[in-house]
This record gives C-alpha cells, structure tokens and sequence, in this order.
C-alpha cells in the first residue's frame, strides 16, 4: 500500500515552482541608445536609453512595466557587480521604457559607458537584470578635433584623352541629306582595328537632342542620352580584330528642328597610341528605314555621305559635356603608421566628402556604403564611429581612404536640376589607439 504523504509533498513541490515560474512575468531585452545598439562615436551630452519588455510565458496578458532601475558605469564588470559608478537611478516608478534620458555623471569626449536595466511588474516583481550594453561618446568639442581636413584640390586634367568632351573634340554634328519629314536618321560606320593589338579599353561618346539606339556590329549596346550630357559607354567587349560597324537611329527632337547627332569613339590598347574614331562627313546617312540597316554585313552602298551641320563647340549645341560632366578620378590617401605596443582599443573618427571608403591594412572597415550622411554642407557635417581595435596590429600598418564623386563635389552642375557643389572632394580622419 503506498503512502499518501509522498504524493501530496510532490503536489506541493509543482506547485511552489508554478508560484516561482509566474511571480517573474517580464524581462527588459533589445537595449538601445539613441534608436541603435551598442553606437559609437554618440554626441548627445545626455544619450535616450530604450529598451522592450518581452514576457516570459508568451501566453501571459495584462503584463506592463509599473518600475525600472538603471545602472551605468565605466566598466562592464563593474555594472555585472551590480554598481553604476556613473548612474544609479534606483527604482523608478514609471512605466517609460522609450528615451530615458541619461542624468547620470558628466560624459566626456571618446567615454565608454556600459549600462544594463531591470524592471518590476504590474504585481510589483523585479526581473532580473537584462544583458549588458554599451555606448562610447564621440569628440564633443571642437578642440577634441587634432586632424585637419586634406584632400587634392586639384579638378583633374580638363584635357585628359579619356575625358568625354576631349573624345567629341575633333567631332561633328551629323544629319542626313536630304532629312525626311519625320525626322528620323539612320547612321553607319565602319573602321578597322588593326590586328596584333589587344583591345584594354573602348569607350564611345554619343549624344543627340533627345535620344536613340547604338549598334555596334549588329547588336544593342544602348540608349543614345539628349545632348546636355552625352552617353558614354564602355564598348570594349563588342568590338573586334579587324573590321567593325557603329550604327545608330534617332528621330526628330521637340527642342530643335534638327535631329543632328554627334559621337566619338577611343580605343586603347596594350601598347601603342590609342585610336580615336569621330563622326565626320565620312559618315553614311539615311532618312529611310531599310531591314537590317544596323547589322555589320549590310550594304550602305546606296547611302549618301551625312550632312555636316557644326563642329564640336559650335552653335547651336556648344561644347556638350564639358560644363555639365565634371567627373573627377577617386582620389586615394594613405597613411603608413607604426604600432609598437599591444593594442588594448582602436578608435577612427571619420568624415569623407562627399562619398568614401575607409580601409586599414587592405581591408574595408565595416561594409556602409554612401557614407557618411548627406547634409546642408554649409551648416554642418557629419563624422562616422568605428572600433578598429581588431584591424590594428602590433608593428607596421596602413590607413587608406577612397575619395569619390558625389554630393560635396557634384558630378553634375545643372541636369537633371541645378546642384550645388562645395568643392574637391575631402578627407578629416583622426584615430586615437590605447
């Protein structure tokens, strides 16, 4: 016969562990800082701290936050001790758990802060404490600041052969003679590229009053842009050895009477003088669709020479390209600096302009694209945080930065619209190592 005690003494036991399991309903999880977890490089003298509550039985309702307790200080082992030698705020009756502001000790420039929270429940339990978080400060002042701001000033070489313009600079604008009253025009060329010679680079230039189709032996390699800013395309892989066809329709504009049509081809090779190809009086024209006008084998034998009617630069086009594609080469800087001792922290404070990459011993640090933000340049700008504690070594290092095109320096004054530049791109970089 079994006794009765064990069974009741077992009933007792589940019990007081469902009293335990449900007298802590709710945890603080997803800690964040200004909106983002563990930031770097923060400016705000005063940071908003937020967190979520997440129940512990999913199936529980009626669950709220009624008080919270805040800890931070200057080490994470000293807020798992359970000390906020910075911030303690003890137990706060309040069910904020969205942008409590810091009113802790004041932050210095470059501080780290760890911080954690427990909250107590609508029954007035506590949760245990959360994981810990992080924040460091960024350089709050002015003369924090020991970099200066560096760049080339340079706009690069107006006269460069790979330029755009300078590729439309021996070219003329082209319409057929005598012009249909629809206005569409059909072009052909054809040129040699002389064997033994590898083909590096091609680039073609090609612009018309309101665009078209380019052919190169027999296949579309794109759309003809208007002429304020010229296509240009990278035709390398379409071309050959030997014999090659560029063919290209356009159709009457709404801006001018004429359809007229300009374009310049480079191509470089692995050695020798690069071959320049620009639209000419050499050029066959047509005002007449005929089947497989664009394909390389066809006949343009009953086609009649195309009618020159300006010169790059001239009236009524101007030199296209030259104010409105202002491109510049990337720069690229370079720092080699030594490390003589153990890294204990790394720290870059980072503000490329307009768009920039940072790398640190051949690799790229952290994967942010389009960086830093864009802003009103005139009024202020922004800088980027980054822990490169891992990327740093002991001994010899290196520091480099891509510098493009792009919101300081405009690659293009007025089309689409007018845009406003500050000039060559820059570069403010200052990295503190521990």
């Amino acid at each position: 016969m079994r006794s009765a005690i064990p069974f009741l003494s077992c009933l007792t036991l589940l019990g007081m562990q469902s009293l335990s399991a449900a007298a802590v309903s709710v945890r603080a999880v997803d800690l964040r800082c200004e909106y983002r977890k563990n930031p770097l490089g923060i400016d705000e003298s005063q940071p908003r701290l937020s967190w979520r509550l997440e129940a512990l039985n999913p199936d529980a309702r009626g669950i709220r936050q009624s008080a919270y307790q805040i800890l931070a200080g200057t080490s994470e082992k000293t807020v798992a001790s359970g000390r906020g030698d910075l911030w303690d705020t003890g137990k706060v009756a309040s069910d904020q758990s969205w942008q409590v502001s810091y009113a802790g000790k004041p932050l210095s420039s470059t501080a780290r802060v760890y911080w954690r929270v427990r909250t107590w429940d609508q029954n007035g339990e506590p949760s245990a404490w959360s994981d810990t978080a992080m924040w460091s400060m960024g350089l709050l002042r002015p003369d924090d600041w020991k970099a200066k701001w560096i760049g080339k000033d340079d706009k690069g070489d107006s006269q460069d052969p790979s330029r755009p313009w300078v590729i439309l600079q021996s070219a003329s604008w082209l319409e057929p003679d005598p012009i249909a009253a629809k206005g569409e025009a059909f072009y052909r060329f054809a040129f040699d590229v002389p064997s033994g010679r590898k083909i590096v680079d091609a680039t073609i230039v090609i612009g018309r009053d309101t665009g078209g189709e380019l052919y190169l032996n027999g296949n579309r390699v794109g759309r003809v842009a208007k002429y304020g800013i010229p296509s240009v395309l990278e035709i390398a892989s379409s071309l050959n050895n030997g014999r090659n066809v560029v063919a290209v329709h356009t159709s009457r504009g709404t801006a001018r009477p004429t359809p007229g049509m300009i374009a310049g081809i480079r191509i470089a090779f692995s050695y020798g003088d690069p071959m320049l190809i620009s639209t000419s009086a050499k050029w066959k024209a047509s005002s007449k669709p005929t089947p497989g006008w664009q394909q390389a084998d066809f006949s343009d034998q009953q086609w009649a020479a195309a009618k020159v009617l300006a010169h790059y630069g001239d009236a009524p086009w101007g030199a296209i390209g030259y104010n409105e594609e202002r491109r510049l080469a990337a720069r690229m800087l370079r720092k080699e600096f030594q490390a003589s001792r153990n890294i204990a922290r790394a720290t870059v404070y980072f503000s490329g302009l307009g768009t920039s990459e940072l790398y640190l011993n051949g690799t790229k640090v952290e994967d942010a694209v389009l960086s830093p933000g864009l802003t009103q340049y005139e009024k202020r700008v922004f800088y980027v945080t980054y822990d490169v504690t891992k990327q740093v070594r002991s001994g010899a290092n290196a520091i480099g930065v891509w510098l493009g095109n792009g919101r300081y320096w405009a690659p293009r004054a007025q089309d689409p619209a007018r845009t406003v530049t500050n000039g060559a791109p820059r570069l403010l970089l200052q990295m503190e190592v521990e």
